[in-house]
Order: C-alpha cells, then sequence, then structure tokens
C-alpha cells in the first residue's frame, strides 16, 4: 500500500475531491487524478497545473514530482505554473554618465521580462535581470574603471547587479538579493536572514576599489541552547551557508578534517529534514537526519544520514 501525502498550496481537486489543507491517501493501484488551482494576483497569473500519478508503477505524468521517503511514503509537489502577459518593451529607467570623454548609457526595460542594456558607443551589453519595483542607477569611478549599479525590490528583497566598464569592455561582476544592502564608495555590503536556529545573519562585503573585487563574509549570530538532537540539524545549517567557525564547535576532538571534506561528504543540499513517516523508538533514532535537493527529476530520493554523539558533540557520521 503506497501513502501519498500531498500540502496545498491552493486547492488541490483529487478524483473530483476538493482539498485546500494537507492530507493523505492509500491506494495499492489505478491513477490518481488531480490538479492544482492557485489564486492570482496584480503580479502572478497562474493557471491550473494538471497531473496523474500510476499507482502501480509509480509513474508520473504532467505536472508533478515526488519526495520518495521509502516503505511506499512519497511527498507530492505540484509545479506552479505561471502565465505572462504580452507586454510590448518599455523603458523603466535610462540613465547616463560621461566616463574618459565617452558617453555611458544604462536602459533598464520590460517585455515579458527584465533586461538592462549597457551601451558606449558601438560597444554594448545586455543582461537578464529580475522583475524589479523602486528600480535605480548609479555610477561610481574606481581603480578598475567605471562602477554601474542597478538597484530595486525583487519578490520581498533587495536587488542589486553591479558591472563595471574599462573603456573597452562591460563586464558583470555580481548579481545578488538580500534582506539589507549598503553601497558607500565602492563598498558593498549584503545582508541575509538565513532563518535558521540560530537566527544566522550572512554579512556579505564586496570591496571595488582594488584592482580586483575583494569578498569577505561574516555571520551574525544569536547563541540558543537545543537539546543535543537537535546538534545535527546546527551542524548542518553552518555547513550551508559556509560558517565553518561555528560548524566546528559541534564537532568532537576525533574528528578533524577540513570544512572542504564535508561539503565533499555531504554534497549540495536545499533542505534539511528529519526523516519522515518512520517512528522513532528510541533518542538515537532522531539523530538520523534526511538531506533533499530541490532536483529537477521526477522523484527525487532524500539521503539519510545517521550522527553518532559523545559527550553532546559529533563523534561519527555514516550514511
Amino acid at each position: 500500500m503506497a501513502r501519498f501525502y500531498f500540502a496545498p498550496n491552493g486547492l488541490i481537486v483529487l478524483n473530483n475531491v476538493a482539498h485546500s489543507t494537507p492530507f493523505s491517501i492509500e491506494k495499492d493501484d489505478g491513477i490518481i487524478q488531480l490538479y492544482s488551482i492557485k489564486e492570482s494576483s496584480e503580479n502572478n497569473i497562474f493557471i491550473p497545473s494538471y497531473a496523474a500519478i500510476d499507482v502501480k508503477k509509480i509513474k508520473l505524468f504532467g505536472d508533478v514530482n515526488l519526495i520518495d521517503w521509502g516503505n511506499g511514503n512519497y511527498d507530492v509537489k505540484i509545479t506552479e505554473k505561471r502565465i505572462f502577459e504580452y507586454q510590448p518593451p518599455k523603458i523603466l529607467i535610462e540613465k547616463q554618465r560621461v566616463f574618459s570623454d565617452k558617453e555611458v548609457s544604462v536602459t533598464v526595460f520590460s517585455d515579458c521580462n527584465f533586461h538592462a542594456v549597457f551601451k558606449c558607443g558601438v560597444t554594448s551589453h545586455v543582461i537578464n535581470i529580475p522583475k524589479i519595483s523602486n528600480y535605480d542607477i548609479t555610477f561610481a569611478e574606481c581603480r578598475i574603471g567605471l562602477i554601474i549599479l542597478i538597484t530595486g525590490d525583487a519578490d520581498g528583497k533587495k536587488f542589486i547587479s553591479v558591472t563595471t566598464f574599462d573603456k573597452k569592455k562591460f563586464e558583470n561582476l555580481l548579481t545578488r538579493t538580500g534582506d539589507a544592502l549598503s553601497v558607500e564608495k565602492g563598498h558593498l555590503t549584503v545582508s541575509e536572514n538565513m532563518n535558521d536556529m540560530l537566527s544566522r545573519v550572512k554579512i556579505t562585503s564586496y570591496d571595488f576599489n582594488g584592482k580586483l573585487p575583494t569578498e569577505i563574509t561574516r555571520f551574525d549570530v544569536k547563541h540558543k541552547e537545543y537539546d543535543d538532537a537537535l546538534t545535527p540539524y546546527l551542524f548542518l545549517e553552518a555547513l550551508k551557508c559556509g560558517d565553518y567557525a561555528i560548524m566546528q564547535d559541534y564537532l568532537s576532538e576525533s574528528i578533524t578534517a577540513p570544512p572542504e571534506t564535508f561539503k565533499s561528504y555531504f554534497g549540495n543540499f536545499d533542505e534539511i529534514s528529519p526523516v519522515k513517516y518512520e517512528i522513532a523508538h528510541k533518542k538515537s533514532d532522531l539523530l538520523k537526519v534526511a538531506l533533499i535537493s530541490h532536483l529537477n527529476l521526477p522523484i527525487n530520493k532524500p539521503r539519510v544520514f545517521i550522527f553518532h554523539m559523545k559527550d553532546n558533540l559529533i563523534d561519527d557520521i555514516t550514511s
């Protein structure tokens, strides 16, 4: 018997029954037919997503993928489908700056997407940028040439794109989004809330005043006390965002591997999760942690790691 878990983001209609809250169903065979409806907003227009799951063979059709938790348990993820109404190109902002006796112009325009065009004489350069509001273009000069900053708000975040011009060519050095940013005299600081257990804020500073840009990252952390069963999650959160100093605090003295070893061992992952749909009979069962990568595959299988503790520190990791 396979069990399928649904977490509607909007409304899901499954075999002609509508659901707007999380639910699950069990099936031995047959076809699960469903579609998902999400309410449109001023900035996003959604159309229904249609899908079907062949339960007997676990085959998928349409706008759906699964996370396979083993023992016949599956999370069902419905793909959102957006449409973009065609719009003729529209200039949103355009600015010019004279640099080394040449006029440099920058234009941000939209059609169905957003773009920035950089031009100086016959030299031009185009980049795609996310949909932004409250946009602005500013210029600054430094040792590497003319710096061009495009800023705005994108999906509740602050957006910035940094492009340089060295009299011969344009080069996009950096495109970032963050919860806050500041720019001053060739120095950029981007702050990101990691939304993790330590309320970690990742602060990255970029300096464009030298011959080459430099990048420095630091972390603002609110230390909290957690049960040692949560130590694996604290460790993995630190590894994921690159806070290697704190990551080492969760390891026993017997583990001396450098951060690169852990990065290679765990690989890339997007989500840290308890192992779902498996009963924890003892405390050591809580030390099993699943890593999920949001891959564009029909069926994704979490990778499960088991953490072994000694004196409240991680003493070994197996998979």
